[in-house]
């Protein structure tokens, strides 16, 4: 069951708000953004936890519906940390229902593992890719971040790690209208 927190103007003309949130986002620090805009923007917040990644794209699918339900029409969604894949896949399988979103500290996929790593560096030799090769399943949005339509803008925390950085780059280089930009402070994260 998907669960939204809502904040702020119940007039229906106020642009809406969307908070996915990462575990290490403290709650405070996004109540206390929510308290500053609550009079010129109707804000939800996915109280709900974030599932399995295999299972990111039917939950994606009743979050679309919730927010229809709930009134958060057409939401600019925030994605940080873990909340950004979420955010991801909302965008591209219901771009319609956005407006435009934000990640902050994106991946693309789970931090993939050394021999990943190595059977990817690989695979690229070879035209149609490794034989035999199976795939986990889990999730990676890398072939499908060109079908985020919407504008996005990728953030990076100051004290993001090098896969982050790479991450960051890579995101926001597939997404045919992002902007990306380096914070220098972290607002969220404590």
């Amino acid at each position: 069951m998907i669960s939204l927190e809502k904040f702020g103007s119940t007039e229906i003309s106020a642009p809406a708000l969307l908070f996915i949130l990462d575990r290490a986002v403290p709650r405070e620090s996004v109540s206390t953004l929510l308290s500053e805009l609550s009079s010129e923007f109707r804000a939800g917040v996915l109280v709900s936890p974030i599932p399995p990644e295999r299972d990111l794209k039917a939950f994606v699918t009743v979050l679309a519906e919730k927010m229809e339900a709930e009134g958060l029409k057409r939401p600019t969604v925030i994605g940080i940390g873990a909340g950004a894949k979420v955010a991801q896949f909302l965008a591209i399988y219901h771009s319609k229902a956005l407006r435009r979103v934000v990640l902050v500290d994106a991946e693309s996929r789970a931090m993939p593992s050394l021999l990943t790593r190595i059977v990817e560096r690989l695979s690229r030799f070879f035209p149609a890719g490794l034989p035999l090769r199976i795939e986990s399943g889990l999730y990676d949005s890398r072939s499908m971040l060109h079908r985020i339509t919407v504008p996005a803008l990728i953030l990076l925390s100051p004290h993001a790690s090098a896969y982050l950085r790479k991450e960051w780059i890579a995101i926001s280089d597939r997404i045919p209208n992002a902007w990306r930009k380096q914070l220098d402070s972290q607002p969220f994260f404590s």
